[in-house]
């Protein structure tokens, strides 16, 4: 079941058209309210819950605006609540701040099992691990954007040397550790040659 609190069903329809044609058994439900979304969650018993996004769901027993830290705090529990009682794994979609941290009440991350972040960077998309209670967080995922959805690179290295050139002054390659893994990526310096000496 993936709820989207935020985008018309029609709009989610037509990412999933170009991403993922052939999907089956997914329902999706274009509801904020987190009392008549306990409705539907009753009625289908899915195994896999989306929630898009803590931001923009409420509970309309709480008197609190949208999007504020008790609504947030509140949704965030009563998913907890739901996903423990119910055995549903459940992902719930956060919004980040300027300063690339999660927007809200910092207990959000606390309330969770796992948090990961994606950043972008042009076509390849790199996913971290924030917290994991289940496992270790100094690995990384990369992704890249395709015709038909984020595939995963199988080999970042590769990825980030496509466009080296070999011989050119102030590029050269250099190997970084993430998580279990090496990765080869180019480096570039500026270099002037009014200040350029021979050592």
């Amino acid at each position: 079941l993936y709820i989207s609190a935020e985008e018309l069903n029609k709009d989610i329809k037509v990412r999933a058209d170009r991403i993922a044609p052939n999907a089956t058994n997914v329902n999706v439900l274009q509801q904020p309210d987190l009392d008549k979304i306990e409705e539907v969650i009753l009625k289908l018993n899915p195994d896999i819950i989306g929630y898009d996004s803590l931001q923009a769901l409420y509970r309309g027993s709480i008197d609190s605006p949208v999007g504020s830290l008790i609504q947030q705090k509140e949704c965030l529990a009563w998913i907890a609540g739901v996903a423990k009682a119910r055995q549903i794994a459940s992902i719930v979609i956060n919004h980040v701040n300027k300063d690339e941290d999660l927007a809200g009440p910092k207990s959000v991350e606390h309330q969770v099992d796992a948090s990961f972040m994606f950043e972008v960077d042009g076509q390849v998309r790199v996913m971290r691990a924030r917290k994991n209670r289940n496992g270790p967080t100094n690995e990384l995922a990369m992704f890249r954007m395709t015709k038909d959805g984020m595939r995963s690179v199988e080999n970042p290295s590769q990825l980030l040397l496509e466009s080296h050139l070999e011989g050119v002054p102030g590029n050269t390659i250099a190997t970084t550790a993430e998580g279990s893994r090496a990765i080869m990526a180019e480096v570039q310096c500026l270099r002037s040659e009014e200040h350029t000496s021979e050592l």
